[in-house]
């Protein structure tokens, strides 16, 4: 999939340069709306000693709710960089930030304020 995205024709060939995983990255494919669905990520994530997921992703209020909503299930606690998500909507991306904030207790800061080190060592 990565190769395809980095065919000189493809849409999103800048975007798949920056994100393009190295050799010591794990990579899940996501069959449907939650990156936790018919995925092994759960059991990557516990493997992992993970506690905490960083969300950013296209659909807001589809698929990065659907991910932020099962790792709330999973006692995962939610960031999601409120300018690296979107929807066809940004009225109805505002509303599941909104949702993330108040039902999943999750952080939606803008990226700039995420602090990814100061998380690191939480």
């Amino acid at each position: 999939m990565v190769e395809r995205c980095l065919e000189p024709e493809c849409p999103g060939k800048l975007d798949a340069e920056l994100l393009r995983p190295g050799p010591a990255d794990d990579c899940v494919l996501k069959p449907k709306h939650s990156t936790f669905f018919s995925t092994t990520l759960d059991t990557l994530l516990r493997y992992l000693g993970t506690e905490m997921v960083v969300i950013g992703s296209f659909v807001a209020d589809i698929c990065v709710l659907f991910t932020a909503n099962d790792a709330y299930m999973r006692d995962l606690r939610n960031v999601i960089a409120s300018d690296g998500v979107a929807s066809n909507n940004p009225a109805d991306r505002d509303a599941a930030l909104a949702l993330v904030r108040r039902v999943l207790i999750g952080a939606t800061p803008r990226s700039g304020k995420v602090d990814f080190t100061a998380l690191a060592s939480l």
